[in-house]
């Protein structure tokens, strides 16, 4: 019920000026989030204020969410996402945008199975994010590991094995407590074709089967 009000309110106000939008937000307010709890309201307020600090922010001619600053090392950021969930991708990428410390690229990985056609299965947000720094990057379907794998590969000198079985060999995950658990469930559970070697220190499984 709530994210059908969301996307109507939203596609509401696409394409009209600033003053629109505020007055919209007034009314939304005093209307929608007067009958729900205060968590809620404060998220709206998180949002909005994010869609209203972006809207600034890409009037400002020239503006990125990235810098060419180089940094001890060069700074990535990489995530993955998959249709049902790349509404909520369009916020995390904003958010990244928006932050102090910018990073140098920030990398959306997406599975080439999972859209088809493409930025032409993607979000009109989302690819008008790409002229503010993000990059949308293609790859296989790996799962959960599209946000980590590609990105090793790319920031790394890895193996350049283009056979799955082949590049499975060259591939190990490994974590500590909690990441040891992910190992257990992500990696060896779900993920057994994509790495050879594992590693789970100090971790526990929660379910043994």
């Amino acid at each position: 019920m709530i994210g059908e009000k969301w996307r109507a309110f939203w596609e509401d106000i696409q394409g009209h000026n600033l003053w629109y939008i505020l007055k919209k937000i007034v009314v939304h307010y005093i209307f929608f989030f007067k009958t729900y709890d205060k968590e809620i309201a404060k998220s709206a307020r998180r949002r909005w204020g994010q869609i209203l600090a972006f809207w600034v922010r890409t009037r400002i001619p020239g503006w990125k969410g990235t810098t060419n600053r180089a940094y001890d090392r060069e700074l990535i950021v990489s995530l993955t996402s998959y249709p049902a969930r790349i509404d909520a991708a369009v916020d995390a990428v904003r958010s990244l945008l928006l932050q102090n410390r910018k990073p140098n690229r920030i990398l959306l990985w997406l599975a080439t199975e999972q859209f088809p056609n493409r930025e032409a299965d993607c979000p009109k947000r989302l690819r008008e994010a790409c002229r503010y720094g993000l990059e949308i990057r293609w790859c296989d379907d790996l799962r959960s590991y599209k946000k980590l794998i590609p990105a090793l590969e790319y920031a790394f000198s890895c193996s350049s094995e283009t056979d799955p079985a082949a590049a499975r060999r060259h591939r190990a995950v490994a974590g500590v407590s909690r990441g040891a658990q992910a190992v257990f469930e992500a990696g060896m559970r779900e993920n057994a074709d994509l790495f050879s070697r594992f590693g789970a220190f100090s971790g526990m499984l929660t379910d043994p089967s």
